[in-house]
Protein backbone atom coordinates (compact mmCIF):
# COMPACT_ATOMS: atom_id res chain seq x y z
CA UNK A 1 0.00 0.00 0.00
CA UNK A 2 2.61 2.62 0.48
CA UNK A 3 4.34 1.73 -2.71
CA UNK A 4 1.47 3.85 -4.07
CA UNK A 5 1.50 7.02 -2.07
CA UNK A 6 4.43 8.24 -3.41
CA UNK A 7 3.41 8.24 -7.11
CA UNK A 8 0.21 9.26 -6.44
CA UNK A 9 1.42 12.64 -4.42
CA UNK A 10 3.60 13.04 -7.41
CA UNK A 11 0.73 12.91 -9.68
CA UNK A 12 -1.39 14.72 -7.63
CA UNK A 13 1.63 17.59 -7.39
CA UNK A 14 1.89 17.97 -11.16
CA UNK A 15 -2.27 17.59 -11.59
CA UNK A 16 -2.12 20.82 -8.79
CA UNK A 17 0.72 22.90 -10.89
CA UNK A 18 -0.80 22.33 -14.28
CA UNK A 19 -4.52 23.50 -12.63
CA UNK A 20 -2.81 26.28 -10.69
CA UNK A 21 -0.95 27.23 -14.40
CA UNK A 22 -4.11 27.60 -16.10
CA UNK A 23 -6.04 29.54 -13.75
CA UNK A 24 -3.97 32.00 -13.37
CA UNK A 25 -3.44 32.64 -17.14
CA UNK A 26 -7.18 32.31 -17.39
CA UNK A 27 -7.83 35.38 -14.87
CA UNK A 28 -5.33 37.16 -16.36
CA UNK A 29 -6.53 36.91 -19.05
CA UNK A 30 -10.16 37.76 -18.36
CA UNK A 31 -8.44 40.79 -16.34
CA UNK A 32 -6.65 42.26 -19.26
CA UNK A 33 -10.25 42.19 -21.62
CA UNK A 34 -12.04 44.11 -18.37
CA UNK A 35 -9.31 46.55 -18.79
CA UNK A 36 -9.21 47.12 -22.15
CA UNK A 37 -13.24 46.96 -22.45
CA UNK A 38 -13.12 50.27 -20.13
CA UNK A 39 -15.14 48.76 -17.41
CA UNK A 40 -12.94 49.72 -14.58
CA UNK A 41 -11.75 52.65 -13.38
CA UNK A 42 -8.57 54.35 -13.75
CA UNK A 43 -6.86 53.65 -10.65
CA UNK A 44 -6.64 50.13 -11.73
CA UNK A 45 -5.49 50.45 -15.52
CA UNK A 46 -1.95 50.99 -14.07
CA UNK A 47 -1.93 47.65 -12.83
CA UNK A 48 -1.66 46.18 -16.60
CA UNK A 49 -0.09 48.88 -18.14
CA UNK A 50 3.09 48.08 -20.81
CA UNK A 51 6.39 49.69 -20.07
CA UNK A 52 7.03 51.87 -16.56
CA UNK A 53 4.58 49.80 -14.72
CA UNK A 54 5.76 46.54 -16.16
CA UNK A 55 9.38 47.18 -16.21
CA UNK A 56 8.93 46.28 -12.45
CA UNK A 57 7.84 42.54 -13.51
CA UNK A 58 10.34 42.32 -16.33
CA UNK A 59 13.36 43.57 -13.76
CA UNK A 60 12.21 40.85 -10.73
CA UNK A 61 12.40 37.91 -13.43
CA UNK A 62 15.41 39.11 -14.51
CA UNK A 63 16.85 38.91 -10.80
CA UNK A 64 15.50 35.83 -10.68
CA UNK A 65 16.42 34.32 -13.58
CA UNK A 66 20.43 35.45 -13.40
CA UNK A 67 20.16 33.73 -9.60
CA UNK A 68 18.48 30.38 -11.01
CA UNK A 69 21.67 30.01 -13.74
CA UNK A 70 23.80 31.46 -11.17
CA UNK A 71 23.11 28.08 -8.82
CA UNK A 72 22.96 25.72 -11.86
CA UNK A 73 26.61 26.53 -12.32
CA UNK A 74 27.19 26.50 -8.59
CA UNK A 75 25.75 22.92 -9.18
CA UNK A 76 27.74 22.07 -12.21
CA UNK A 77 31.20 23.80 -11.17
CA UNK A 78 30.73 21.66 -7.64
CA UNK A 79 30.95 18.14 -9.73
CA UNK A 80 33.91 18.95 -11.31
CA UNK A 81 36.11 18.52 -8.32
CA UNK A 82 36.56 15.60 -6.21
CA UNK A 83 33.76 13.67 -4.48
CA UNK A 84 35.26 14.42 -0.81
CA UNK A 85 35.32 18.04 -1.20
CA UNK A 86 32.79 18.78 -3.70
CA UNK A 87 29.93 19.62 -0.91
CA UNK A 88 31.78 22.14 0.07
CA UNK A 89 32.81 23.70 -2.99
CA UNK A 90 29.15 23.42 -4.39
CA UNK A 91 27.77 25.06 -0.74
CA UNK A 92 30.80 28.27 -1.22
CA UNK A 93 30.14 28.31 -5.26
CA UNK A 94 26.40 28.95 -4.50
CA UNK A 95 26.37 31.96 -2.36
CA UNK A 96 29.49 33.18 -4.28
CA UNK A 97 27.89 32.99 -7.86
CA UNK A 98 24.03 34.05 -5.82
CA UNK A 99 26.04 36.79 -4.85
CA UNK A 100 27.73 37.91 -8.09
CA UNK A 101 24.34 37.20 -10.05
CA UNK A 102 22.56 39.71 -7.69
CA UNK A 103 25.25 42.58 -8.17
CA UNK A 104 24.69 42.06 -11.86
CA UNK A 105 20.97 42.61 -11.20
CA UNK A 106 22.28 45.51 -9.16
CA UNK A 107 23.72 47.41 -11.52
CA UNK A 108 21.50 46.54 -14.60
CA UNK A 109 18.47 47.50 -12.55
CA UNK A 110 20.30 51.05 -11.50
CA UNK A 111 20.99 51.91 -15.18
CA UNK A 112 17.24 50.85 -15.98
CA UNK A 113 15.76 53.15 -13.69
CA UNK A 114 18.42 56.11 -14.46
CA UNK A 115 16.86 55.51 -17.94
CA UNK A 116 13.55 55.83 -17.34
CA UNK A 117 13.70 58.79 -14.95
CA UNK A 118 15.40 60.65 -17.38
Amino acid sequence: MWDYIGPAIICGVIFGSFVTLIKIISDNRIRREIVASGKVDENLKHLFLKGEAASGSILSSMKWGLVCVAVGLAFILGQLFPYRISDEITFGLLFIFSGIALLIYFFIAQRKITDLNG
